[in-house]
């Protein structure tokens, strides 16, 4: 058996907490079992999302309406029981008590691929069995744009939804899959992945709020006093810059030298120094960022 630490950390975008176990804590930890390179995961993006508005356009005219959706799936890791074998590597400890966590987690190294896996199976049937075209998904948020304006009764939520999104969710509840109301959206202009999307202005915007945490935490992460950052908070850096390329894909250039950096290191908190070349090209991209208006218009996606 294995008991490792448990926390919470807030979730994006909203007040709750969400319950993290640490698999990388620990000489023994489950994630050093788990090879880094097995577990990739190609998510879409809204540069996919883009290639799918601007084919729209194309087909409909420049003035014709079309309706963005979003749909996202509740619990979303608790959903996929694990092996019994694996059960016994990720027993919780509660003031001395031990439970066994029968389900998938947050902070297990394999958790995003296994989920992937398993819902690129629920999207190959909405596809292909229910007609849902042009569905993408980023992790557990589904989302398209469409051109039909016409709505439908979802008898749940006593409300109407784009008629691919009840679709949608009839097929989650035929699965078991959970959902809540107010993760059902739609409308000409969304917040996808923490970008506002206008299917009118055919533009992507990085929140003002959003785009301050992002500087912030760059000017933080190379204020060490060392010099020198853990892997993980190189990994929380760089996941977080890529996130912020959806507008500003050219930057892309910018984070070469510190993927350079930690080429080779697997040990979550060996420490890295933070030399010239990092300092000089992530003080570059802040910068631009700072003159950056926030505003990404898909005329011609780039290749990221």
């Amino acid at each position: 058996m294995y008991s490792p630490p448990i926390g919470a950390v807030s979730k994006p975008s909203s007040t709750d907490l969400r319950l993290v176990t640490d698999h990388s804590a620990g000489s023994h930890a489950p994630n050093s079992w788990i090879p880094r390179e097995d577990t990739h995961v190609r998510l879409d993006n809204l540069h996919d999302l883009g290639e799918h508005l601007l084919q729209l356009r194309r087909e409909l005219g420049r003035d014709a309406f079309m309706l963005l959706w979003k749909s996202d799936v509740s619990l979303t890791y608790r959903h996929l029981p694990m092996h019994p074998l694996w059960q016994l590597k990720q027993i919780v400890t509660i003031d001395g008590e031990r439970h066994v966590d029968h389900c998938l987690v947050f902070g297990c190294r394999a958790s995003a691929i296994i989920w992937c896996l398993f819902f690129s199976l629920v999207l190959w049937i909405a596809v292909h069995i229910k007609g849902i075209p042009h569905l993408l998904v980023y992790m557990d948020d589904s989302f398209t744009a469409e051109a039909s304006p016409a709505l439908e009764f979802y008898e749940k939520y006593h409300k109407l939804l784009s008629r691919h999104q009840v679709i949608l969710l009839r097929l989650w509840d035929e699965l078991g899959i959970l959902h809540r109301a107010p993760k059902q959206l739609h409308g000409t202009s969304l917040p996808i992945i923490g970008f506002q999307v206008d299917c009118h202005s055919m533009s992507f915007t990085l929140p003002s709020d959003r785009k301050a945490a992002l500087l912030n935490a760059i000017h933080a992460f190379l204020d060490a006093p060392d010099r020198r950052r853990s892997l993980r908070e190189w990994q929380r850096m760089l996941g977080w810059c890529n996130w912020a390329l959806n507008v500003a894909p050219l930057l892309r250039p910018a984070l070469q030298s510190s993927y350079a950096k930690i080429a080779g290191v697997s040990r979550p908190h060996t420490r890295i120094f933070i030399n010239q070349a990092v300092q000089r090209d992530l003080s570059w991209f802040t910068e631009a960022f700072e003159n950056f208006d926030g505003r990404f218009f898909p005329r011609r996606i780039p290749l990221i």
